[in-house]
């Protein structure tokens, strides 16, 4: 049977420290970034596909955040420094809003194998579609906005004060108690007021419903969206709902 020619002009893939995943409309793909058939597994995935370049979106290291008017590129690996023990491959990226600069660097074993097959390419921290995503919304709480997105063994919280960027960090865990351990320890240092801040979580999700119900006992919520079905990024889920509206567009 001839193969169905899906016609994704962008196919965006992420990387994880242990794999990629990305998907289509109708499939999806994860793949063990250390294996000895990742190229030829690869190009299998996508030999159906009608693609015109790759965005490689990086989970593999924690980004430094720093403001633009501070920026000096030449210090690129000094912000990095506390963050990650991946030193080479060093990127640097700009906020939608132009008012931050995003450091972060990537293992290079997949892009390797986009240079060799002659595949165009992007590359992005995954903070800053995050960031670029948050900073779009119209303003939720009356105080700060603490927005969380989880990752698999892992979650971010980005603080807005309206619109201004305040805060960020990613918190690696184990459980729902290591969560509220964190998110106790955020709200502390920022004296999260429960009649005027709010917690918006980026998707509700089954897989954290505990985690939900627990923070719901000391702060308002808010979801940017409620879907508990198909997520093919299970190691990120509001990354799925990201990419099937990029399917929409």
């Amino acid at each position: 049977m001839q193969k169905t020619i899906n016609n994704i002009h962008k196919l965006t893939v992420y990387q994880y420290k242990s794999g990629i995943i990305f998907g289509s409309p109708d499939d999806s793909f994860s793949l063990d970034i250390n294996s000895k058939n990742l190229e030829s597994d690869f190009l299998d995935s996508i030999s159906n596909f009608n693609i015109d370049t790759i965005e490689l979106i990086f989970f593999s290291s924690i980004p430094s955040i720093v403001p633009l008017k501070l920026f000096d590129e030449k210090l690129r690996n000094k912000y990095l420094e506390t963050n990650t023990s991946i030193k080479d491959n060093i990127q640097h990226e700009l906020s939608t809003d132009k008012k931050i600069a995003v450091v972060y660097s990537y293992e290079k074993l997949f892009v390797n194998i986009l240079n060799q097959k002659k595949i165009k390419y992007s590359t992005m921290s995954y903070f800053t579609v995050l960031y670029n995503y948050v900073c779009k919304k119209d303003k939720i709480s009356g105080g700060l906005s603490l927005y969380i997105n989880f990752n698999e063994n892992s979650f971010d919280i980005l603080i807005f004060d309206s619109k201004e960027f305040i805060y960020f960090n990613s918190f690696d865990i184990k459980d729902k108690n290591e969560f509220l351990y964190y998110l106790f320890f955020v709200m502390k240092n920022y004296e999260i007021s429960n009649e005027k801040d709010k917690i918006i979580f980026l998707g509700r999700y089954d897989n954290y419903s505990e985690y939900y119900e627990i923070a719901n006992k000391y702060s308002k919520l808010d979801y940017i969206h409620d879907d508990s079905g198909n997520q093919f990024n299970s190691k990120s889920p509001f990354f799925s709902y990201l990419n099937e509206n990029n399917f929409r567009k």
